[in-house]
């Protein structure tokens, strides 16, 4: 071992002072007295998260250490260096068997997934597992690991299991030593739990670990499932850990650091906690709270304001929830096993600059606003189903928004019967059937949505799953005069449902070239970059679009062929002075694009993490741009409404993970308009609502208007 290391080593992090009590006071202190009086097991979490020693950083001599031990003795001589964060999350996991790494897009972390792969198997572990996204697995097996092993040692034999049958996959999966790289994918196959415990991993490493955050999904639960039964390490890395919530992560922080977690590490209690640190609270205790309505966990959490002002004492913090916020972010920034921190300087500038489209300057144009107008005022769809709830109105807005949509229609009774191998009468019968069930689901429909305008707001009923949820179990019971029109409306549906009930098929119908016209215009007035798409109807329009107008244009939906053209060996050379047309589902994560420069959004991407990713793969180290230029074309309401929700999210991310993020330190030409969460969720956005702090945060970076507010 490096003398230098050893000092590191050695060096050691002292505990902090215990937290001390704070006198008794109103508002939040009488809700900490209830909930410490009454919940002694959050005390005792809170006592222990306290209580984890302090994480100081990295010395720039150790982190040369570090290199001199990791980094390979003729790459080092070379003058190949690990990365600040590289060589923390490495020093990381050696010291703590386990790494929550929370980096900026660009930040090295495939390489610290593999190096890790190789100090695993310096200290004896011999089965080992990496989960990658399915878009960045082909780059990884064909390129990264031969790359990263001229560099660091990585030890074990790596096994593919991306594109293996299941026969294949069982007989890769045991009885030897070895790293699995495993798509995520591959965790809904009904294989996977049998697989994992073929392998029997000791560790397991989760690349852009944001895959996972979903606690309900059948691959989180797999995992979780293993985990709790075999207890293998764990390393998580992603640029984009959260979006919403401190559900997002608190699983993965216990996975990778146990005890030494700064979360609780009960979900019902991590989910307390996530009532104050995640959503807008109140500092004065409520009629609801009184009733025992409104669970926070705002009192719990007194001790670690108290312990941030022990220990960061430039910034003395109040017993609020603002406080409370960054409170945690100082325990979360500090904890041994977490890298997070501020990205290093790319040197390269970031512009978000907006293009208007004039939609009824093009062909279809008229027809466009009868549609989205008939959908925001009726709430129909273009096919004429009628929708029951404002979330579903702003996903078809969505659609529309880019100029198509996606209609729904019944197929052919002879279509039908070849590919179900029935007759054509049993198939015309089928089809019957079925479309008698949607008329009458249609009219629960529209029977909900007249529930919903005329019922006062009720927790626990507020969306159409937990309405149905909520008939199911309870009937008419508690829903107000409107409940028995509801029920029979909701009963007679579910009466004329059956198994078998044929499904409508969807078809793309294109409607106003607008933005994709904009793209041209953009193209033609000399940039080079890259087009983004969301929906493959409205790339293949785009790409018939632009050889027509004379554009040398790659386009790339998912695929293998695609990922090997945008990644592999000569890509730079093979895409110069094309247009890369590309879908951000398929390649806006984990991919090097850093050799184009400017970016164009034919759609906002559907979420904050998306558009963090998607600017993230040219704006990131590597990138010999001065200045790196993302357009958009906003040019109606429900697009300013996205890139707000978008905005407020990002907001949301930096203030409880400390993490910057793209869109807020970007120059913005013009400045985006700024709606009130409150107004985003009326609309039907899935946005985090802020409190006012945030939101006056956002007003003062951004603008609004009191239509807005």
């Amino acid at each position: 071992m490096h003398p230098d290391i050893a000092k590191i080593l050695a060096r050691g992090n002292p505990n902090p002072a215990p937290p001390e009590q704070a006198p008794a006071a109103s508002g939040m202190d009488y809700i900490a007295t209830r909930v410490l009086s009454k919940n002694p097991r959050e005390q005792s979490e809170i006592s222990r998260i306290c209580s984890i020693p302090i994480n100081y950083p990295l010395t720039k001599e150790e982190i040369e250490a570090i290199n001199q031990t990791h980094v390979k003795p003729e790459a080092y001589r070379d003058g190949f260096r690990l990365k600040d964060r590289q060589a923390e999350a490495i020093h990381e996991y050696d010291m703590n068997n386990g790494v929550f790494a929370q980096l900026e897009v660009g930040g090295g972390k495939t390489l610290i997934c593999l190096r890790i792969v190789g100090l695993a198997t310096e200290r004896g572990l011999n089965r080992i597992c990496l989960f990658v996204p399915s878009q960045v697995y082909a780059q990884l097996v064909h390129h990264d690991i031969g790359w990263a092993r001229q560099r660091v040692s990585l030890g074990l034999t790596f096994y593919c299991m991306g594109g293996k049958s299941l026969q294949q996959r069982r007989s890769l999966a045991g009885g030897r030593r070895g790293c699995w790289v495993i798509p995520y994918s591959l965790l809904s196959a009904r294989d996977s739990s049998d697989i994992l415990e073929a392998i029997s991993p000791e560790l397991m490493i989760f690349d852009e670990a944001h895959n996972l955050k979903n606690r309900t999904s059948a691959r989180t639960k797999r995992i979780l499932h293993y985990w709790k039964d075999k207890r293998p390490q764990c390393v998580f890395t992603s640029g984009t850990m959260t979006a919403k919530s401190l559900r997002d992560y608190a699983h993965l922080l216990t996975m990778s650091l146990g005890r030494g977690a700064p979360v609780p590490v009960e979900a019902e209690v991590v989910n307390e906690w996530a009532a104050t640190l995640d959503s807008e609270q109140s500092a004065e205790p409520t009629s609801g709270w009184a009733k025992g309505e409104r669970k926070t966990s705002a009192g719990a959490l007194r001790p670690l304001i108290n312990w941030s002002n022990q220990n960061f004492p430039g910034t003395v913090l109040n017993h609020d929830v603002p406080g409370f916020r960054m409170a945690f972010q100082n325990r979360l920034m500090t904890t041994p096993g977490v890298v997070s921190a501020p990205a290093e300087a790319l040197g390269t500038s970031l512009v978000i600059s907006n293009r208007k489209a004039d939609l009824m300057a093009h062909d279809g144009g008229a027809l466009l606003q009868q549609l989205t107008d008939r959908l925001i005022n009726e709430w129909v769809t273009p096919g004429g189903d009628e929708l029951e709830h404002a979330m579903l109105v702003w996903g078809w807005r969505n659609q529309l928004s880019s100029g198509i949509y996606y209609d729904q229609v019944w197929p052919d009774a002879g279509e039908l019967a070849e590919k179900d191998k029935i007759s054509v009468d049993a198939a015309a019968a089928l089809i019957e059937a079925s479309i008698t069930h949607h008329k009458a689901l249609q009219d629960y429909h529209k029977t909900l949505r007249h529930w919903f305008s005329h019922t006062p707001h009720r927790p626990g009923l507020d969306t159409p799953m937990l309405v149905g949820k909520h008939l199911s179990v309870h009937g008419a019971e508690g829903l107000g005069s409107l409940g028995r029109d509801l029920h029979d409306s909701w009963l007679k549906a579910r009466e004329l449902d059956f198994e078998g009930r044929v499904e409508r098929l969807s078809v793309p119908v294109r409607v106003c070239p607008y933005k994709i016209a904009e793209a041209i215009a953009w193209v033609k007035e000399g940039n080079d970059g890259i087009v983004w798409f969301y929906h493959n109807e409205l790339g293949l329009w785009a790409k018939e679009l632009f050889l027509a107008a004379g554009i040398d244009v790659a386009f790339c939906p998912a695929g293998r062929q695609h990922d090997e053209f945008l990644t592999g060996e000569g890509a730079t050379e093979r895409t110069r002075g094309k247009i890369l047309l590309c879908s951000m589902k398929a390649h806006g994560t984990g991919k090097n694009l850093q050799y184009k420069a400017n970016q164009f959004f034919l759609q906002l991407p559907i979420s904050e993490t998306d558009v963090e990713q998607n600017i993230g793969r040219t704006h990131r180290t590597g990138q010999e741009a001065d200045v790196v230029e993302v357009s958009t074309v906003i040019s109606n309401d429900f697009d300013e409404m996205a890139l707000s929700a978008i905005l407020n999210d990002a907001l949301y991310v930096r203030e409880t993970m400390g993490s910057p993020r793209k869109v807020l330190i970007a120059t913005w030409d013009p400045l985006p308009t700024i709606y009130t969460s409150q107004v985003l969720i009326r609309a039907g956005a899935n946005a985090k609502m802020l409190n006012a702090r945030q939101q006056m945060l956002l007003n003062e970076r951004f603008q609004t208007t009191d239509a807005k507010a």
